[in-house]
């Protein structure tokens, strides 16, 4: 039976790098985001081993991080692991697990985890007990879960109707959405939430007072109401005050028009849908707070409405009722408009990057303060890492020396199982994988005078880094 293991052997000139078994590296195939969600002023993103990492506002522990501040590089959320999908609302964060249960974390005043509790918490904590959950998601102050079978459940905030049971109250627990089946897709958003629902028809329920239920009416429902002439939707958004909807490629917006946030040239409200001018390939909406975005075909994006803080990320702060262009962004592969004034997307590489208001740290690039913003997309930034070397200064010639050093990082899923390569000036002679406290070794034979360098790669949030150069002597 073939061992599962590879030796590391190299011949240079000067040295020789004895066989040292390595067990292939974890990192060895490249972690990246897979799902990101922008809520008021935080958004989290879904990393592909399972885990998930926040930044940005923490007032309520809506990172997650057993912590209450803020944070303008990505943290990691503890002890969560198997995350299958993620959602933001205002102040908290909720995740559904492989095997369908949900933990949530964050502002829990309204009862927005659904685990009849009304304590807010800084780690993640388990949500309600469902069976056959396939997605959920965070408004405002109000949580909504898609069972098998196509119905819904909501709990929380309930003032406006947004629990969708004929009733005003806020519910700490799971309660039905009435009378509605065959749901496909679900967004909540601030003080509504929608459906979309057999052959592409939407529902929504809730506030309702700038048209956001689209039902050609401007009067609240604590019921699903019908989208008036909604039809062959694939995916629904709910905002602020405003919905947004995808239609084979087309956009259409309703509800609260003022910033131009609908996208049809104009700035007046609609109370129904109204097609979004000019997109005919978009691939995925997004509804914020009082602006939208969609992903369009080749990963470009284009955003519409308020611009105040540069959240079009046009390189301007010029409010668009007609879709701007994304400054720069191609190969996106996920988009979030935050309930705020900012945006987020995944990128090709699989990092990700964010533009708009950052006064807490919004756009995770390692910056944050009051009044600023950036009107173009900044890279999401790697969280630092170093690594130490420690080799003796001589050694006999042809005797063996050891190498040692450890990877280190303010995160510490960044120094486990990371690889590192043992370096003779630009050449590569050797790998080998961090242990659990991110140290690693190498065993070499010094024939003469010799320079070594050690580096580690990163990955997605783990920027890389080198070791200081050492030089070993032959005596």
């Amino acid at each position: 039976m073939k061992s599962n293991r590879i030796a590391a052997v190299a011949l240079i000139a000067g040295f020789t790098l004895l066989p040292v078994w390595l067990v292939p590296p974890a990192s060895a195939v490249p972690l990246t985001y897979t799902q990101i969600s922008s809520g008021l002023d935080h958004t989290c993103a879904l990393v592909s081993d399972g885990s998930v990492k926040c930044w940005g506002l923490n007032d309520y522990g809506q990172l997650g991080n057993n912590s209450t501040t803020n944070s303008s590089v990505p943290v990691h959320v503890s002890g969560l692991t198997g995350v299958t999908q993620i959602s933001t609302g205002a102040h908290h964060t909720c995740a559904l697990v492989s095997g369908g249960a949900i933990k949530c974390w964050g502002r829990n005043d309204y009862g927005q985890f659904g685990n009849n509790s009304t304590t807010s918490s800084s780690v993640p904590v388990d949500g309600p007990v469902l069976t056959g959950v396939t997605q959920i998601s965070a408004g405002g102050h109000h949580t909504c879960a898609l069972v098998s079978g196509g119905a819904v459940k909501c709990w929380g905030q309930g003032d406006w109707g947004q629990l969708g049971n004929n009733s005003t109250a806020d519910s700490p627990v799971p309660v039905d959405v009435s009378s509605l089946t065959g749901a496909t897709q679900i967004s909540a958003g601030w003080y509504h939430t929608c459906a979309v629902v057999a052959a592409g028809a939407g529902k929504c329920w809730g506030r309702n007072d700038r048209a956001e239920l689209g039902d050609n009416s401007t009067t609240s429902s604590s019921v699903p109401v019908d989208v008036s002439s909604l039809t062959g939707a694939t995916q629904i958004s709910a905002g602020y005050e405003h919905t947004c909807a995808l239609v084979s490629g087309v956009v259409k917006c309703w509800g609260y028009g003022y910033y131009g946030q609908l996208g049809n040239n104009s700035t007046s409200d609609s109370w129904v849908p109204v097609d979004v001018s000019g997109i005919t390939d978009a691939t995925r909406v997004a509804a914020g707070g009082e602006h939208a975005c969609a992903l369009v075909s080749g990963g470009g994006a284009k955003c519409w409405g308020l611009d105040l803080e540069g959240q079009l990320g046009d390189n301007s702060t010029t409010n668009s009722s007609v879709p701007v262009a994304v400054w720069g962004l191609t190969g996106a592969t996920g988009i979030s408009a935050s309930l705020g004034s900012n945006t987020c997307a995944i990128v090709a590489s699989g990092g990700a990057k964010c533009w708009g208001r950052n006064p807490y740290g919004q756009l995770g690039n390692g910056t944050s303060g009051t009044g600023t913003y950036s009107s173009v997309p900044v890279d999401v930034v790697l969280e630092t890492t170093a690594l130490s070397i420690n080799a003796p200064r001589k050694v006999a010639a042809g005797r063996k020396a050891k190498i040692t050093g450890v990877l280190s990082s303010p995160d510490v899923t960044c120094t486990p199982s990371q690889q590192v390569a043992l370096l003779k000036g630009t050449t590569t002679v050797g790998t080998a994988t961090t242990d659990a406290t991110g140290a690693y070794k190498f065993t070499l034979t010094i024939k003469k005078k010799t320079t070594i360098q050690v580096t580690s790669a990163g990955n997605v949030w783990c920027a890389p880094s080198a070791s200081a150069a050492t030089t070993i002597r032959a005596v």
